[in-house]
C-alpha cells in the first residue's frame, strides 16, 4: 500500500512529530494519548502478575490481559539472558501487527508494562515518551 494509505504516515512515509504527552491523567487517558501519538490500534497496562490495569482500543480486555501476561514473561526471560541487566522494551512481529512492551518502574519498586499494538515496532524515542507520559502515575506508586 502507498505510504499515504497507511495510518500514522505522511505521503513521504515519515511519521509526523508526536504530540507531547499529557502532564497527568487517568490510565485510560494516558493510553489514549499513546494510541493517538503512535498511530496504534490498541494500548494497555499490565502488572507484573499479568493482571490488566487498563486497556483502550481494538483489543478486548481478555485479549489485552492474555497478550500482556505473555509480554511480562518475555521481559523476565530477556532479563535472564543478561544477568544484572534490566530489559526495558521488547517487540514482537505478529502476522499483521507489532506488539511492543515498555517496562515502567514504580516508585515503590513494583513494575508495570505498557503494551502497544501497532503496524510497526516502536522507536526508542517512543519508549522515552511513553515513560515521560506515565511519570506522574509512576511517582504515585
Amino acid at each position: 500500500a502507498p505510504a499515504a494509505a497507511r495510518p500514522g504516515l505522511s505521503p513521504t512515509g515519515v511519521r509526523p512529530a508526536m504530540p507531547e504527552p499529557p502532564a497527568t491523567g487517568s490510565w485510560e487517558s494516558l493510553l489514549a494519548w499513546c494510541r493517538a501519538a503512535l498511530a496504534a490500534e490498541g494500548a494497555f497496562v499490565i502488572d507484573d502478575q499479568g493482571l490488566l490495569v487498563a486497556n483502550v482500543g481494538k483489543l478486548l480486555d481478555q485479549e489485552a490481559q492474555d497478550m500482556g501476561a505473555r509480554l511480562v514473561v518475555a521481559v523476565e526471560n530477556a532479563d535472564a539472558l543478561e544477568p544484572g541487566a534490566s530489559v526495558r522494551t521488547v517487540s514482537f512481529d505478529l502476522s499483521a501487527h507489532c506488539l511492543t512492551g515498555v517496562r515502567l518502574q514504580l516508585s515503590d519498586g513494583a513494575r508495570l508494562t505498557v503494551g502497544v499494538l501497532s503496524l510497526r515496532p516502536l522507536t526508542a524515542s517512543a519508549g522515552v515518551l511513553i515513560r515521560k507520559a506515565f511519570a506522574s502515575k509512576l511517582a504515585a506508586g
